[in-house]
């Protein structure tokens, strides 16, 4: 027997990344990435594999396929999204957004995506497929794997992952350290609506330089960004206001202590507006 490597393959890049531990390594392999045929240049998106174009029959099924369908050199969406969740991971926050809008299923064009931008796919057919018309269309409508790592990379977005901790005397406190770019706060007042986790219609008008989110399902939470300022990995000069089951309201600067962590944990609370520094 002979060895010889195979060419690249996204999924090898994503457990680098989850094993490394030294964030200009990491950099460093995203770079090299970013080089190499993983990329879809047209779709500004990442390849399941690189040309398999020159490999024999024996590597396995993925060689049956034609370029840029199912598992040769497609936009494998579940591959992708967890190659982007490790960046995120890996605090690459600078790359994670340059990247974000090309890849995420939500800002692609429906005309192009062939279907709603609201449901992901099992794969969007490459650039690099023979019939041009399927550039970038996604096929299989697929609701699991990359739903989990969509929901992932949200969680880390909106609270850093880790909202609750133990403070040196080993007390619960709350703090949440997002992932934010400036351009997701709203630019002017919107008037919006939504059910509530009761299903309950709620209108409201959402101001200038907030975003909002349910924190636990049922607690809205609300960042004060008046600036619209980049925040990545959170703010130190926060300021908590917890609005309380009886509409009173307490204050916290950087984390919330105990009692009112546990409150939140325990769904006590009706709201929770966060003035980022």
């Amino acid at each position: 027997f002979n060895s010889r490597p195979l060419p690249l393959f996204l999924e090898a890049q994503v457990h680098a990344l989850k094993v490394e531990e030294d964030r200009s390594v990491a950099a460093r392999l995203h770079r090299n990435l970013m080089k190499s045929d993983l990329v879809d240049k047209k779709l500004k998106m990442f390849s399941v594999s690189a040309s398999l174009e020159k490999e024999p029959y024996e590597i396995g099924r993925t060689k049956t396929f034609n370029p840029g369908w199912l598992e040769n050199q497609s936009i494998w969406l579940h591959m992708e999204y967890k190659y982007m969740l490790e960046l995120l991971k890996a605090g690459l926050y600078g790359d994670y957004y340059k990247n974000l809008k090309g890849v995420l299923i939500p800002f692609l064009k429906p005309e192009v995506y062939g279907r709603s931008i609201f449901e992901n796919s099992s794969f969007i057919a490459g650039s690099v497929h023979p019939d041009k018309r399927v550039h970038g269309q996604g096929f299989y409508a697929r609701l699991s794997g990359s739903t989990a790592e969509f929901v992932h990379m949200w969680l880390i977005m909106m609270t850093g992952g880790k909202p609750f901790a133990l403070d040196a005397n080993g007390k619960l406190v709350f703090s949440l350290s997002p992932v934010l770019k400036g351009d997701m706060f709203l630019k002017k007042d919107r008037k919006v609506a939504y059910y509530s986790p009761g299903g309950e219609l709620r209108k409201e008008t959402v101001r200038k330089g907030t975003l909002k989110f349910m924190l636990l399902g049922s607690i809205p939470v609300t960042y004060v960004n008046p600036g619209r300022k980049d925040i990545l990995g959170g703010s130190k000069e926060a300021k908590y206001a917890l609005t309380l089951e009886d509409d009173s309201v307490k204050e916290f600067d950087g984390v919330v202590p105990e009692p009112y962590s546990a409150l939140i944990r325990e769904r006590k609370i009706k709201e929770i507006k966060i003035y980022l520094g």
